[in-house]
């Protein structure tokens, strides 16, 4: 008798796809999946799926949960293995996945009917076979454009004031919802100083944050999301606004904008003879230490990196770290201590990908920035324009948060939220191999200054559940950017070598891989490494053929570029 045709892995992939809302509801049916637990959770997620459009594990569970279903669908582990553990699969290639589970799906429909075939009129088989055949049509049902940038913010981003600001606007405005959303948290947390912070350990965290805005090409209307949010925090504190400053083009540009007070020596002569020496100021310093850095062309600021003897990128990252920066010149050392700067960027994918250079992805620049994925919203020829009172009514209510702010100092976790921070820690703390662990390294320091942001949007001196649910929805959101925006780099040479080859190629064996990309220059242990990375984080696919009876392993690349690589739109 023949074995029945499954793909459990096909079908866990998928399973997960649909509660990160990757597929139509309709593009899956119950009769693809082979496995009974499967078929059960599938039920499950389509039920969700009428009422939330993205499902987590612990929701997911808890439906479970309350139908009775637990066995049914393998325990909680399952549960958690499906949907956390292989969404990024899913995310890295859906339609590849989505149609190996139809694929299996049609080669067990036909074992069925071939058991049937002498029950069936010709018309009757003719008929089976058409409806067979359409099960791996599937191109339509999958959401390919979410392949080539991120899903839509979830909803716990918006909460309180931030939230309100934003939804007021963004009906206005062809800007993405997230450039409106990441312009407003970076201008609160700089408007308001660094006196509130959080602790850990001996390091404080103010609501200081680098965000740069990522679109597709320079039609994403990337800077239209800061008009209206600048024009907020000007009217509630106009002395801030004469600090907004547009461009980095130097580490010593930064420093002089916020400098502090130099004093130099000057001898003192009694006729030729210097008798002693006096302090004369020579430059009185910033007494406002707040700097908001909005440049609208982050691609030059990368560019100017390169030069050789730049410190724009030590003293962006020291800014970040502790705001305590200076120049390291003998003759004419400047300095500036305590300073609150804030950056907002904006840069085209292919711009990034261009000019951030291996060393600013390794040395601790790519992490200090939240990467943001955003496109143009809307089409409005003619602009569009808040209503004024409602505009007035919101900056009444911001001004009264940044006033509650500026009086606070250490900000605590509520005993709530702090169970919960000591829950999500280890995940946020992982490791994260390849380009990907190198931009998201900061995530808990991140999560805790976004955390304080949205306790003192709502003033609050406690961090509590929902200011950390917002700070972890914000980023996730940068961790897809981040996957989306380099899932065609490692951080590794090597890794990448094979990848360009993979493109020009469309597969490659690896003994290919060591004669025609390596030359033969790498050690076996060496390749292994770089396909592993190149595994992990592209999504890169890999077959087993027989050729004269020896198995020979090929990489390739994923379905729907290959498709692209032979000019077929998808």
């Amino acid at each position: 008798m023949k074995k029945t045709p499954s793909n459990l892995e096909a079908e866990q992939i998928v399973l997960a796809g649909l509660c990160i809302g990757l597929y139509e509801p309709r593009a899956v049916h119950i009769s693809d999946f082979y496995d009974e637990k499967h078929k059960s959770l599938f039920k499950v997620i389509l039920s969700l799926l009428e009422q939330v459009s993205v499902i987590d594990s612990l929701l997911l569970y808890n439906e479970v949960e309350r139908l009775k279903l637990n066995a049914k669908v393998g325990g909680e582990l399952n549960v958690i293995d499906i949907v956390d553990g292989k969404h990024l699969e899913a995310k890295s290639n859906p339609l590849y996945w989505l149609r190996k589970l139809k694929e299996t799906t049609q080669k067990r429909e036909l074992t069925y009917l071939s058991l049937k075939i002498g029950d069936l009129s010709q018309m009757e088989l003719t008929n089976r076979l058409m409806e067979i055949y359409k099960i791996t049509e599937v191109d339509s049902e999958v959401d390919t454009e979410k392949e080539d940038w991120v899903k839509p913010l979830s909803p716990e981003v918006m909460y309180g004031l931030a939230g309100e600001v934003v939804r007021a606007i963004e009906p206005h405005s062809e800007s993405d919802t997230a450039a409106l959303l990441f312009s407003f948290l970076t201008a609160f947390g700089n408007v308001i100083g660094n006196t509130a912070y959080m602790s850990v350990e001996a390091d404080k965290h103010p609501a200081r944050l680098f965000a740069v805005l990522v679109g597709k090409s320079s039609k994403g209307r990337k800077g239209t999301s800061w008009g209206y949010i600048q024009k907020i925090f000007e009217q509630i504190d106009p002395l801030w606004a004469e600090n907004i400053v547009n461009g980095l083009s130097s580490g010593e540009g930064v420093i002089s904008a916020v400098r502090d007070e130099s004093i130099k020596k000057v001898p003192e002569k009694e006729g030729k003879e210097v008798v002693g020496f006096v302090d004369v100021i020579e430059h009185p310093g910033v007494e406002d230490k707040r700097l908001m850095v909005y440049e609208s062309e982050f691609a030059q600021a990368l560019k100017v990196m390169e030069r050789e003897g730049n410190i724009l990128s030590p003293i962006i990252r020291n800014s970040w770290d502790t705001g305590n920066i200076r120049t390291l010149t003998k003759n004419s050392p400047v300095k500036a201590t305590g300073a609150h700067i804030s950056i907002i960027g904006h840069i085209t994918k292919n711009e990034l990908l261009r000019y951030l250079r291996s060393t600013e992805q390794a040395n601790g620049f790519g992490n200090r920035f939240l990467w943001v994925s955003v496109e143009r919203s809307k089409l409005l020829p003619f602009g569009g324009k808040v209503d004024s009172y409602i505009l007035q009514e919101l900056t009444k209510r911001v001004k009264s948060a940044a006033e509650f702010a500026g009086k606070c100092s250490l900000i605590n976790w509520s005993d709530e939220a702090k169970f919960l921070w000591e829950e999500t820690y280890p995940e946020l703390s992982r490791e994260k191999p390849g380009i990907i662990g190198m931009m998201l390294g900061r995530a808990e320091a991140y999560t805790l200054r976004l955390s304080l942001v949205y306790a003192l949007l709502d003033q609050s001196k406690t961090i509590e559940v929902v200011h950390l649910m917002a700070a972890l929805a914000v980023m996730h959101y940068c961790e897809d950017s981040v996957r989306n925006i380099f899932r065609h780099r490692t951080g590794s040479e090597d890794a990448d070598k094979i990848r360009k080859a993979l493109e020009k190629e469309g597969r490659l064996s690896r003994t290919d891989i060591n004669r025609k990309v390596f030359h033969s220059n790498r050690t076996s242990e060496e390749i292994d490494t770089a396909i592993d990375e190149l595994l992990f984080i592209n999504g890169v696919i890999v077959k087993k053929e027989s050729t004269n009876g020896k198995k020979i392993t090929y990489l390739e690349l994923p379905i729907k570029e290959e498709r692209k690589k032979e000019g077929v739109e998808v």
